[in-house]
């Protein structure tokens, strides 16, 4: 999202409460969605970390983690669709790399 005006279109359909204002300015805001989660299904979760690093003059490099979850026997399914805001204070493109940990 590069502008104020993408951030509260998408905003607007995750959450019901006014959120913080962001510099779009100077940043961006990045949304990790992680769809429909069966808590006792195998599947990805984000833990919560994320990296930015300079990788060209024109880009940069976003990292997100993400713990595997096996499949859970004997479990009462909740389910859940989390998902999370981030500023990265740069206005340049954005690269994602993924890395999942067990």
């Amino acid at each position: 999202m590069r502008t104020s005006t993408d951030f509260y279109s998408l905003a607007d359909a995750y959450v019901d409460h006014s959120l913080e204002n962001q510099d779009f300015e100077t940043g961006q805001v990045i949304l990790i969605d992680d769809g429909e989660v069966d808590s006792c299904a195998a599947h990805l979760e984000f833990n919560s970390t994320l990296s930015a690093a300079e990788l060209t003059d024109n880009t940069v490099k976003v990292t997100i983690n993400y713990l595997e979850k096996p499949k859970q026997d004997k479990c009462s399914s909740t389910f859940s669709r989390p998902y999370y805001f981030y500023y990265v204070k740069t206005k340049k493109n954005l690269i994602f790399e993924e890395k999942i940990a067990q």
